[in-house]
C-alpha cells in the first residue's frame, strides 16, 4: 500500500469551516471530475469512486493544525511563530496499491483550489450584486432630490435678479436664517443662491458618475449571480465573467475616465482571483518522498497466512485431544 501526501499552510481554521462541507461533498468532487476524464483516466476512475465514502473523503481531505517538530525544521518555523491549535493549512492523503506518480494528489489539488474559488466566486459576487444595486437606488434618490433643490434654486435665482435692478427701495430685504433675523441686498442673496447652486451641479456630476459605475457593476455582478448557477468550474466562470464584462461595456465609451476605472477595476478582480487561488495555493510534498510504502499485507497473501494458519491449529487440536484420549485412563486414576 502506497500512502501520498501533500499540505497546504495558505488556509486559516475560520476560512476551512466556510469550505469544509463543500470540499467533503462527493457529488461536488464528481461534477469536478465530469470534464477531467481526458486528462487522466485511471486517476479520475479512483477519485470517482473516492466520492461516494464521505468518510474516505474526509480522510483525504483533512485540516492540519500546530506544526510538529519535523514540520517546523522542514518549513524553517520557530516556536514562537505558531499559534498553538492553529490551524497551518489542508492536507491531501490518497492511499493506493500501485504508485501513482502524484497524479492523484494533484487532481485532488486542484478540486480544492477550484472549491475554494468557486465558493469566494458565489460569496463575492453575490455580495456585491445587490450592494450595487442598493447603491444605485440611493445615488438616484439622492440625484432626484437634488434636481428637485435645483429647480427651487434656479426659480429664486431668477427672482432675485429681477429685484437687483428696481433700485434703492429693494435694495434691503428681510431673510430668516437659523431662526435670526438678518438684511441682505438681493444681490448678496443672489450671489449666495448662485454658489449653492454651483454646489449643487458639483454634486450632480459626481454623483453621475457614481451612478455610472454602480449601474455598470450592478449589470456585471447580478449577470455574474447567474452564471454561477451553470455548472462551470472555477476557472471557466473566471473566463465567463470575462466574456459577461465585454457584453456590458461593449456599447460604453470606455475612454472616459469613469467607464475606464470601473472597467480595470474589474478586471484586476478577475485576475486577483485566479492568482490567490488557482495559482497561490500550493501543496507541497514531503521531503522525503510523495509516496511512502505503508507496511501491510494484500488481500490475497492475508488470505493463504489465514488458512495455513487455521490448518496449523487444527492439527494442534487432534494431537492434543488423541493425547488426551490415551492418558485418560492414567490421568483420571492419579
Amino acid at each position: 500500500m502506497l500512502t501520498s501526501e501533500l499540505k497546504s499552510i495558505n488556509i486559516s481554521s475560520s476560512t476551512y469551516k466556510f469550505y469544509e462541507e463543500f470540499l467533503h461533498n462527493g457529488g461536488n468532487l464528481r461534477e469536478f471530475l465530469a470534464n477531467k476524464s481526458k486528462i487522466n483516466e485511471d486517476a479520475v476512475r479512483v477519485l470517482y469512486d473516492l466520492s461516494f465514502s464521505s468518510a474516505a473523503l474526509k480522510k483525504s481531505i483533512s485540516p492540519e493544525f500546530s506544526f510538529s517538530d519535523k514540520d517546523k525544521k522542514t518549513y524553517g518555523v520557530s516556536a514562537a511563530d505558531v499559534t498553538t491549535g492553529s490551524m497551518n493549512g489542508l492536507k491531501l492523503k490518497i492511499e493506493t496499491k500501485e504508485p501513482t506518480n502524484g497524479l492523484l494528489l494533484a487532481l485532488l489539488g486542484d478540486y480544492v483550489k477550484e472549491s475554494l474559488l468557486l465558493l469566494e466566486l458565489e460569496k463575492t459576487v453575490n455580495t456585491l450584486c445587490l450592494a450595487n444595486r442598493s447603491a444605485e437606488r440611493s445615488l438616484r434618490i439622492a440625484q432626484i432630490k437634488d434636481e428637485f433643490q435645483t429647480k427651487l434654486e434656479l426659480a429664486r435665482a431668477k427672482t432675485l435678479r429681477g429685484l437687483s435692478g428696481k433700485g434703492d427701495e429693494v435694495r434691503q430685504l428681510m431673510s430668516i436664517e437659523k431662526g435670526g433675523e438678518r438684511y441682505l441686498s438681493p444681490q448678496a442673496q443672489l450671489n449666495a443662491v448662485e454658489i449653492t447652486l454651483s454646489e449643487l451641479q458639483l454634486a450632480q456630476i459626481r454623483r453621475e458618475r457614481e451612478l455610472k459605475q454602480s449601474t455598470l457593476r450592478k449589470d456585471y455582478y447580478c449577470e455574474a449571480v447567474n452564471s454561477l448557477l451553470k455548472p462551470l468550474q472555477a476557472s471557466a466562470q473566471l473566463e465567463a465573467f470575462q466574456q459577461i464584462s465585454d457584453g456590458i461595456f461593449k456599447d460604453q465609451d470606455n475612454s472616459s475616465p469613469a467607464i475606464e476605472q470601473t472597467l480595470a477595476e474589474l478586471y484586476m478582480q478577475r485576475i486577483s482571483w485566479g492568482n490567490d487561488y488557482l495559482r497561490s495555493i500550493r501543496f507541497v510534498a514531503a521531503p522525503e518522498r510523495s509516496e511512502l510504502k505503508v507496511r501491510g499485507l494484500s488481500y490475497g497473501t492475508g488470505g493463504v497466512l489465514g488458512a495455513l494458519l487455521g490448518a496449523m491449529l487444527a492439527v494442534l487440536f487432534v494431537f492434543m485431544r488423541n493425547w488426551w484420549k490415551s492418558h485418560q485412563a492414567e490421568i483420571t486414576a492419579a
